[in-house]
């Protein structure tokens, strides 16, 4: 009796996990170049599908769990072959769903098996400047039927730099300049975004714990001896009051244990 019960609750527990609709896989053409795009899904303009193109394994796991850089390890042969993937996504799907249906297709398709762990790495501590922010909390949420905003491409402003989308948070960079505009974040959106422009981890030391709005435009150190101007560490503390200090930090990671370099058919 005992056994029939275990089966009959993995059963309903197998039955009750996320998953999408319908996920079409497929090998990108050997001609498709290095271009790489990844769209859709819960809180964007197509929430009822999520569509890559010519994206590793490597890339797709990173994705699926939601990861800041350098939060992956896994082996070398991830980044190639390149995938193109089509997933359906049911009604009503939140973001955190979304997540497991990802994982949960992976596991099913590619085999893919994780663990979790903490690693010690080089990185930055994000802290409050001498003088203390130079911004204020954000205030009250629009209403829940306003008309959200149109992207648009980027435009450059009299500076230079390109001009924040207003409504809409994100980095634009053009050809040798940046600008940052974080509506409504908390502190854990800013460093996971600077982590890509410092290329190493950031942890929140600033025990900020409001919601603010957040405006930073700085050069890219890959673009510098093309332009002068602020520094990302530079822009951060002459315009927001924060620091970047050097220093070991402990982060979360997820450990690649085993996937399929080819997934089960269609």
């Amino acid at each position: 009796m005992k056994s029939i019960l275990l089966l009959a609750g993995l059963a309903v527990a197998h039955a009750q996990s996320p998953a999408f609709d319908v996920v079409s896989i497929k090998l990108s053409p050997p001609d498709a170049g290095s271009a790489v795009s990844s769209r859709g899904g819960p809180g964007t303009r197509t929430p009822g599908v999520w569509t890559c193109q010519n994206m590793s394994l490597h890339n797709i796991v990173w994705i699926a769990f939601n990861l800041r850089s350098h939060q992956l390890v896994a082996p070398d042969w991830m980044n190639d072959p390149r995938f193109n993937i089509t997933a359906k996504i049911p009604e009503g799907t939140t973001r955190e769903q979304f997540y497991l249906m990802f994982q949960n297709m992976l596991a099913e398709r590619f085999g893919l098996k994780v663990h979790h762990d903490r690693k010690e790495v080089q990185g930055y501590e994000l802290t409050v400047a001498k003088n203390g922010p130079k911004f204020k909390e954000s205030g009250p949420e629009p209403p829940k039927d306003a008309a959200l905003p149109v992207p648009q491409p980027p435009s450059l402003g009299p500076d230079g730099f390109p001009v924040a989308i207003p409504g809409i948070s994100g980095v634009s960079i053009t050809t040798n300049r940046a600008r940052g505009q974080w509506l409504r974040v908390k502190m854990e959106r800013l460093v996971r975004d600077l982590d890509y422009q410092v290329g190493a981890p950031v942890v929140d030391a600033t025990d900020l714990k409001g919601t603010y709005d957040l405006s930073l435009y700085w050069v890219p150190d890959s673009m510098r001896p093309d332009a002068g101007g602020p520094t990302i560490f530079g822009a951060l503390q002459n315009q927001l009051g924060l620091k970047l200090e050097s220093k070991k930090v402990m982060i979360p990671v997820v450990v690649v244990d085993h996937a399929a370099k080819v997934p089960t058919e269609n």
